[in-house]
């Protein structure tokens, strides 16, 4: 057995122990490889170790990667850590890689940390031009398949309705959109001899291409990325929104803000990269699979495991001593979003009062109906004005089966879909306009926001961005065959209902009713390293998935696992 931390022998004693567990991606959502506490002798190792527990030595230890062998195979790759009390005899260390190695690396690491690039905007004197070529070029984001920056409408509160401007200095949406041509625009004051050109605006950031940037400028190379190879690469990230004013003589501004290179990562709303992980993680049903030895990392849907190639036909043969849980099955399960800005928004508790081609004018409190076409369902309430109106209802009910006891909630906000300036787009109720401009010119986003861009739709004559999280449009507005208008199908979907029957289904089935084992096996130290977590095995004649294996080195051959029959 051989342990080198930052390239440097560590030495152990003859009969030193490493006890290691190896956690499954598929079914723990943090935790991956660790050793359990083991002492090395202090004296000759200290220098080696970075100096832990020397009173000398000033900041953090800087290099703590470790290399750990046994029988000439590389067992781990990652990053030492030490259990508290140094003392003079012994330092007590922890080996961490993998998942468990980055989770670590990544505490309180925002996305905004992150370095995302830049591109650069204008001058603080710009020419008229130069804003306009900006925006054009924004177009071209936004017209490029898979491009993995879109500038997309949408709204946040305090900006409503078809009012192209409701002052000098507030835009009516985010990205505005020239109804007469479909492109990007700002709003155009002349009152000559003075220009004044305002607008908010905000960069939407595919969720693939984040968590590509996550890893990359860590050092990973991402081999399998689910989310970038399907339908989901429409996913989009909403940031922080901005306000851009110039002001200025017909040749050009003599002022303007912001200006000079726009730093992505400063988009970012205020969440944490390990929660945005997270998050995308349990929207999509996703494994996160490090291998700190190859430096690789494959981001898959858990459903894989249960097809047909991920049956590994090896027979494992067990050694003497098991266990098995006896636990009855949960009844049922859930399948919801934790919370969203529209509190009627995951709604499930109520019944159908009638189905409608068309929403009828409401006549009493609380009746229901549901649009056959789109499958939207309303509610009748008073708003602020004592008057009797439609309110949209379980816009993303969850998805239910039993007593619901297996939980899976989902910590994403999904913009409702709104109408404005004759087109639809994603409305973020959470977000408040920015009133105060001496405060600085970006709003402040502190949840995630994610929806779905489906490239450039047809209204009429001309295109515009289009996101849309459910499954179809909200109104009858998009132009087919013969001039016929029908509710817009979009898919993929990012409704409970459709992420079910797309990426949950078959692990939601298994999950709440799997049973749970222990067992011995004897093989190889290079059989137990090539064991995948993505593929089930097979124990007398049954298939099973791998949860945890612990093993100890020296190896002696024998490794205990705990797993699932599947």
């Amino acid at each position: 057995m051989k342990l080198t931390v930052n390239n440097n022998r560590i030495y152990m004693p003859s009969d030193a122990k490493i006890s290691i567990e190896k956690n499954s991606p598929v079914l723990n959502d943090d935790t991956g490889t660790f050793s359990y506490p083991f002492p090395v002798p202090t004296l000759p190792n200290q220098k080696n170790l970075g100096w832990p527990g020397r009173l000398q030595r000033v900041g953090n230890i800087p290099d703590r990667s470790f290399v750990l062998e046994d029988q000439g195979v590389q067992v781990l790759k990652g990053e030492v850590d030490y259990t508290d009390g140094v003392t003079r005899d012994e330092v007590g260390v922890v080996l961490k890689s993998g998942m468990t190695e980055f989770y670590t690396v990544m505490k309180d690491v925002m996305l905004s940390d992150i370095d995302l690039g830049s591109e650069y905007l204008w001058s603080s004197t710009p020419a008229w031009s130069a804003i306009d070529a900006k925006l054009a070029a924004w177009d071209v984001y936004n017209a490029t398949a898979n491009n993995p920056i879109v500038a997309a409408p949408c709204m946040m509160n305090g900006v409503t309705g078809d009012i192209a401007f409701e002052s000098q200095y507030e835009s009516a949406y985010i990205n505005n959109h020239d109804p007469e041509t479909g492109y990007l625009t700002i709003k155009k004051i002349i009152i000559p001899p003075r220009y004044f050109w305002a607008g908010y605006f905000m960069l939407q950031f595919k969720v693939w291409w984040l968590i590509e940037k996550i890893f990359n400028t860590h050092g990973y190379e991402i081999v399998v990325n689910d989310v970038k190879d399907t339908g989901y690469n429409k996913a989009i990230l909403f940031t922080r929104p901005f306000y851009v004013s110039a002001v200025g003589l017909s040749g050009g501004a003599t002022r303007a803000n912001p200006y000079g290179d726009l730093e992505y990562s400063s988009l970012m709303p205020s969440v944490s990269v390990l929660d945005f992980l997270d998050a995308v993680k349990s929207m999509f049903c996703l494994a996160l699979d490090i291998d700190e030895r190859r430096r690789e990392v494959r981001l898959y849907f858990r459903k894989t495991i249960f097809e047909a190639s991920s049956l590994d036909k090896r027979k494992l043969v067990e050694m003497a001593g098991w266990e098995h849980d006896e636990v009855n099955a949960m009844d049922g399960f859930s399948f919801r979003y934790q919370s969203q800005d529209d509190k009627l928004a995951t709604e499930e508790d109520y019944e159908i009062d009638a189905v409608v081609t068309e929403l009828p004018t409401p006549t009493e409190e609380s009746e229901t109906c549901r649009i056959s076409e789109s499958g939207h369902d309303y509610i009748a309430e008073y708003d602020e004005e004592e008057t009797l109106v439609w309110v949209r209802i379980g816009r993303l009910k969850g998805v239910t089966t039993g007593n619901g006891e297996d939980t899976t909630e989902i910590n994403v906000n999904v913009p409702e879909q709104e109408s404005f300036k004759s087109i639809e787009g994603a409305k973020m109720d959470g977000i408040n306009r920015l009133m105060d401009l001496s405060g600085g010119r970006f709003v402040d986003v502190s949840s995630l926001y994610i929806s779905l861009y489906h490239g450039l739709r047809y209204m009429g004559d001309y295109a515009f961005p289009y996101t849309c999280g459910e499954n179809y449009s909200k109104n009858k507005w998009f132009s087919v065959v013969q001039q016929t208008y029908l509710y817009h199908y979009t898919t993929p979907s990012l409704t409970p209902a459709a992420l079910y029957a797309d990426v949950y289904e078959d692990w939601l089935n298994w999950h709440y009713q799997a049973r749970a084992w222990k067992k011995y096996f004897r093989m190889s130290l290079q059989e137990v390293i090539n064991l995948q977590w993505n593929k089930r095995y097979v124990v007398n004649g049954i298939p099973i998935i791998l949860d945890k294996i612990k093993f100890d080195l020296p190896y002696n051959g024998i490794i205990e696992v705990d797993g699932y029959t599947a």
